[in-house]
């Protein structure tokens, strides 16, 4: 497919669109804790994108967030694998570049156990997932089990897991599942027509855990966007806030662009969404707040798009476009119909210089009443790619409470990364 591109005001060029893959080194599968692919030697590239690409199936009870024993071990053997395969001081100094995100499923049967539904329970999962992992690391580090990784342990690079943007809402329904017999997903009726086994093998597909540990690429800087750019086919309603200091540029055309594409390859199933883009700085910039249905929506809207100050309010904004949505959910034509999912994501590159843990909690407590979940994406500028760490705000509150209990720390008034792209508090 053509690649769309929109001219920056600011600079008045075109950003180009890169291309690449990734470096990479093993496969292992979680479920066997076998080496499904080889180490790489003599520091040849692989054809294959991943470092580690796990996942682990069976791994929790139904509607509940502990392990199961003996799929925790299975994890915990994986990990110890991997790292066997990385302990000399070569790939050690190539793991130490890795960044490690996690996604974790549930299915869509309603729970009744947790207070957030599915979406929370999905959640909890992943954080008992960082848990387990992190003390495995700890463990090995304090035994000295791998010499060549001692630097890796102690400094403890990339030893934050971030919530994989491909993570969406924690949750996948039958309808997402490809049917076979077609190659298009399940329709109700298809998955009426099943045997009850068949059904329930299908809710088990919808269950898993998927850890990935890679390389980033020369084309990484792009590409991740892509991958932003996927959250928008899960919610129905989706809002995109922008910042718009000079500094984030280029980032908010490639992503723009981004959306572009997947607008026009995807138009059937984005048809029906409610899409919309604004910038904001200390506030939204409301003049600009744009329905972007197709390409030439997104592509006004960028023309509309000036540069704003350095005194961004990520927090509040957020919470602004919160009732923004909550005030066009009542007053419009969706006020008569069950509320559908929505998100709202925010892009930009000073961390969130108004936190506080109270604002946060706030946020989520609005958010799970107009069934929204609310991203924030942060982009790097430690690192020379200035790459994305994005995390869910409820896994943001669950970080910060870490934080605040290793820390002793009473409260927080900003987050941001530090150079391996670590959430940090302060």
């Amino acid at each position: 497919m053509e690649k769309v591109t929109f001219e920056n005001n600011t600079e008045s060029k075109k950003t180009k669109m890169l291309t690449g893959v990734r470096r990479s080194l093993t496969w292992l599968a979680i479920g066997a804790a076998t080496l499904v692919g080889g180490c790489r030697e003599g520091g040849n590239t692989s054809q294959e994108d991943k470092l580690l690409q796990s996942e682990l199936k069976n791994a929790f009870p139904k509607n509940e967030a502990k392990m199961n024993p003996h799929e925790k071990e299975e994890f915990k053997k994986t990990i110890i694998h991997f790292l066997e395969a990385h302990n000399t001081l070569e790939q050690a100094a190539e793991l130490e570049q890795a960044r490690i995100t996690l996604e974790v499923s549930s299915d869509e049967r309603e729970t009744t156990t947790w207070k957030g539904g599915n979406e929370e329970l999905s959640e909890a999962r992943a954080q008992e997932i960082k848990t387990v992992y992190y003390e495995l690391i700890d463990s090995l580090y304090q035994t000295q089990t791998f010499q060549a990784l001692t630097n890796f342990f102690a400094k403890k690079i990339n030893t934050k897991i971030a919530i994989s943007p491909d993570h969406g809402r924690g949750v996948t329904s039958l309808s997402q599942l490809k049917n076979p017999l077609t190659n298009k997903p399940y329709t109700k009726d298809e998955i009426e027509q099943l045997p009850p086994a068949e059904v329930e093998a299908l809710y088990e597909t919808c269950r898993y855990v998927k850890i990935l540990i890679e390389l980033p690429a020369e084309n990484e800087h792009t590409e991740q966007f892509t991958k932003l750019v996927q959250v928008l086919s899960d919610f129905p309603h989706t809002r995109i806030l922008l910042d718009n200091s000079s500094s984030m540029d280029e980032e908010n055309t490639i992503f723009a662009e981004k959306i572009a594409e997947a607008l026009t390859a995807n138009h059937s199933r984005f048809s029906s969404h409610d899409n919309r883009m604004v910038t904001f700085s200390n506030r939204i910039d409301w003049d600009n707040y744009t329905k972007v249905k197709d390409a030439k929506d997104v592509e006004a809207f960028m023309n509309e798009t000036g540069t704003g100050d350095d005194d961004e309010h990520q927090l509040s904004a957020t919470h602004e476009m919160l009732a923004k949505m909550e005030q066009e959910y009542e007053s419009g034509k969706y006020s008569d119909k069950k509320r559908e999912a929505g998100a709202i994501i925010m892009l930009s590159d000073e961390g969130i210089s108004d936190f506080s843990v109270k604002s946060l909690t706030d946020l989520i407590e609005k958010a799970e009443k107009t069934n929204t979940t609310v991203f924030f994406a942060l982009i790097n500028n430690y690192s020379p790619d200035r790459l994305i760490t994005m995390i869910d705000a409820k896994s943001l509150l669950m970080e910060a409470a870490s934080f605040r209990k290793n820390e002793n720390s009473v409260e927080f008034s900003m987050v941001y990364l530090d150079v391996n792209g670590n959430i940090i508090f302060n």
